[in-house]
């Protein structure tokens, strides 16, 4: 569907109606991490890491909606930063880089900054199932690192007593392809519908038990240090 103001007639076994529906541009689009608040500040990111961004659509009328995975998106310097699916970036090498986001005729950049691992301690995203903040202390959920192969990749949170998992940025470290079922209308890893999932503002979450289950890899939770390891 295109820009424009569109006619949906509707049709029963009594009457007959129709509805118009105007498709209209975004004035702007900005890129944020998860569902942070928007920030002119580069992002910033581990070597060797993975983070989930959103591009969200403000409209003139106030309005705002999350048009992630209907842009295009691209890197500036694939060296620095790859874009391996919508809004899920790699840092790939020290330095910094912009991610260009286009929808129709509207763009938007946004400049990431890649740090090296002895600077972990600068990075400050916190971003939780409903709530994204930079200040741990105000998620709705309590959260844990994620480690993959030794590796601090990104967070999970603990939500109705699970630990759920990004599935963008679990699959993008280990190599697996994320897909989407449109008859059971579930995500899909290396082709195996994910049953035990939760998708919240346009981030799509698996439990740790299901994606151990789904791969047979070592799923190791470490309660006392907030960590949750993943070997392959």
């Amino acid at each position: 569907m295109g820009l424009g103001v569109y006619t949906i007639y509707f049709t029963d076994s009594y009457a007959a109606s129709s509805a118009s529906i105007s498709v209209s541009a975004p004035k702007s689009i900005d890129i944020v991490p998860g569902v942070l608040d928007s920030s002119a500040d580069p992002i910033k990111i581990v070597i060797e890491n993975n983070m989930e961004l959103n591009a969200r659509a403000l409209y003139e009328n106030g309005d705002s909606s999350y048009v992630t995975e209907f842009a295009t998106w691209e890197s500036s310097d694939t060296s620095v930063i790859t874009v391996p699916a919508y809004g899920s970036i790699k840092a790939v090498g020290i330095g910094k880089a912009s991610i260009l986001v286009k929808l129709g005729s509207v763009t938007s950049k946004h400049t990431v900054i890649v740090l090296p691992k002895s600077k972990a301690s600068e990075i400050v995203y916190h971003v939780g199932i409903g709530c994204a903040c930079k200040d741990a202390s105000k998620l709705n959920n309590p959260y844990v690192k994620i480690v993959v192969n030794g590796q601090l990749v990104g967070e999970g949170l603990i939500f109705k007593g699970k630990t759920y998992l990004p599935i963008r940025v679990i699959s993008d470290s280990l190599g697996l392809t994320v897909g989407y079922d449109k008859i059971k209308k579930a995500p899909t890893i290396n082709g195996e519908i994910v049953k035990d999932f939760e998708k919240k503002s346009e981030v799509t979450y698996i439990t740790a038990g299901e994606f151990r289950t789904l791969l047979g890899v070592e799923v190791f939770l470490d309660k006392k240090n907030k960590r949750l390891y993943i070997d392959k």
